[in-house]
C-alpha cells in the first residue's frame, strides 16, 4: 500500500484517473463515505505488488454489537480474541456481559483463540481501584476471584483469561501480585493462557514490581499505549510516538520483548477550544474524524514530531473545535515498532467500527499468526 497526502485542488475523480483506480474502490479502501477529500487527508493507493514483511500476532476484543460480517473479518485475522467479559461487584463476584451465543466457538472455527475478559469497570464505565481493592484485599478474596472465573472460562467456552485491571491503589500493588501469580497458575494448570494488561509507568500508580511480576506469569503483556490524551486532558495527540518509545523501553526493561503486544487506537477526540480544565472531549472514531474533515473542507494538519493528524474547525454555534486522531500515516510508524523492538504483536483497542486505512495498513506490512 502507498500512502498519498491530498492537496488543495485534489478531487475523487482526479485522484481515480491519476492512480487508475474506480472512485468506488478509492472510498472503500479508505472508508470515505462521502464524494469528497480535503487537503492533508492522507489516502491509501492499493498496490497489487505490496506482500507482507513478516509475521505478528493481531488480536483484539469484540463487542457484543458488531455485525457478523465484521466479526469474521477481524477473527480471519486475530490470533487471540476476547468474544466475552465479565465485571467485579463489590461482594467480590462477577457479572457476565451479554453477548451472542456461541462466540468462543465462533472465534475457534477461524482459529482464533477465544479469551475470557475480565475488567475492574464500574457502572459508569470508568476504571474502579475500589472494586479492584474488594477483589484483591486477602487471601480468600483472590482465592473466590479465582475459582469465578475459572469456571466461567469452562463455562463459555474460552480459552483462558485476558485480565484488563486499571487505575490499581498503590496499596494494592502486593495483592495484585499475588493474584496474578495465582490466576495464572490456576490457569496454566488447567491448559488455558493468562494474558494481562501493563499500564505506561508515567499513568502506573504500582511499583515495577507489578511489571516484574506481570512479565513472569502472563503469557503475553499487553501495553496500553493509547490515550496519552483523551476526554479529561488537554488537546493533543492520542498515541505519540515518542511516547509510545518510551513506554515500549521502560516496560521492557521488566517484561520480555517477546510477550509485549501493544495496543492500537481507533478512536480519537473532539475538544473545544478555548479548553479549560473540568471540560470533556468527545470521543470521535478515526473513520469519522477523516469523514468529518472531508466534508467540512478542514485542512488536516500532520505533526512531524509525535506523528498524528489533526484539524480545527467551528460548528454552527460558532464554537471552535480541535480534533486529534489516527490515520494510515500514524498507524504506520507504530506498526512498525513491533518489528523494531522485537515485540509479539498488536492489540486492536476500540475497533468496533471499521478502520479500512488503518486495517489495510496493517494487512500490508503482516502476515497472521495463529494458535489453533
Amino acid at each position: 500500500m502507498d500512502i498519498y497526502i491530498c492537496r488543495k485542488g485534489d478531487t475523487l475523480p482526479s485522484l481515480s484517473r491519476r492512480f487508475g483506480i474506480g472512485e468506488d474502490k478509492l472510498m472503500n479502501e479508505n472508508g470515505l463515505e462521502i464524494e469528497s477529500v480535503t487537503a492533508g487527508l492522507s489516502l491509501l493507493i492499493p498496490n497489487d505488488n505490496s506482500t507482507p514483511e513478516s509475521e505478528t500476532e493481531l488480536c483484539g476484543e469484540l463487542k457484543a454489537d458488531l455485525l457478523p460480517l465484521r466479526r469474521k473479518k477481524l477473527l480471519e485475522k486475530f490470533c487471540f480474541a476476547v468474544p466475552y467479559s465479565v465485571r467485579l461487584s463489590h461482594e467480590g463476584g462477577i457479572t457476565m456481559e451479554e453477548s451472542p451465543r456461541n462466540f468462543a466457538q465462533e472465534a475457534l472455527n477461524y482459529e482464533a483463540v477465544p479469551l475470557l475478559g475480565v475488567y475492574n469497570l464500574c457502572s459508569r464505565g470508568a476504571y474502579s481501584g475500589e472494586l479492584a481493592h474488594f477483589a484483591l484485599k486477602d487471601e480468600d478474596s483472590r482465592e473466590k476471584l479465582c475459582k469465578l472465573l475459572l469456571s466461567a472460562v469452562k463455562e463459555t467456552g474460552t480459552k483462558g483469561i485476558y485480565l484488563e485491571f486499571c487505575c490499581l491503589f498503590p496499596f494494592d500493588c502486593d495483592n495484585y501480585c499475588r493474584f496474578l501469580e495465582k490466576c495464572s497458575a490456576l490457569c496454566h494448570e488447567n491448559g488455558f493462557y493468562f494474558i494481562c494488561t501493563a499500564v505506561p509507568p508515567e499513568f502506573s500508580q504500582l511499583s515495577e514490581k507489578a511489571l516484574e511480576c506481570a512479565g513472569k506469569c502472563a503469557d503475553r503483556v499487553v501495553l496500553l499505549s493509547y490515550d496519552y490524551s483523551g476526554i479529561s486532558s488537554p488537546p493533543g495527540a492520542v498515541a505519540p510516538i515518542s511516547r509510545v518509545r518510551k513506554s515500549i523501553e521502560s516496560v521492557s526493561k521488566s517484561v520480555p520483548a517477546k510477550k509485549l503486544i501493544i495496543c492500537l487506537s481507533g478512536m480519537g477526540f473532539d475538544w473545544s477550544i478555548p479548553w479549560h480544565y473540568g471540560f470533556n472531549a468527545s470521543p470521535i472514531s478515526s473513520v469519522r474524524a477523516q469523514n468529518l474533515a472531508a466534508a467540512i473542507g478542514a485542512e488536516i494538519k500532520f505533526m512531524p514530531k509525535e506523528l498524528f493528524p489533526t484539524f480545527s474547525y467551528s460548528d454552527l454555534a460558532g464554537i471552535k473545535h480541535r480534533v486529534c486522531y489516527e490515520d494510515a500515516r500514524s498507524i504506520s510508524a507504530k506498526i512498525r515498532l513491533c518489528g523494531e523492538y522485537g515485540l509479539a504483536g498488536l492489540w486492536l483497542k476500540r475497533w468496533d467500527r471499521e478502520f479500512l486505512p488503518a486495517e489495510n495498513i496493517i494487512d500490508s506490512v503482516y502476515s497472521y499468526k495463529k494458535y489453533v
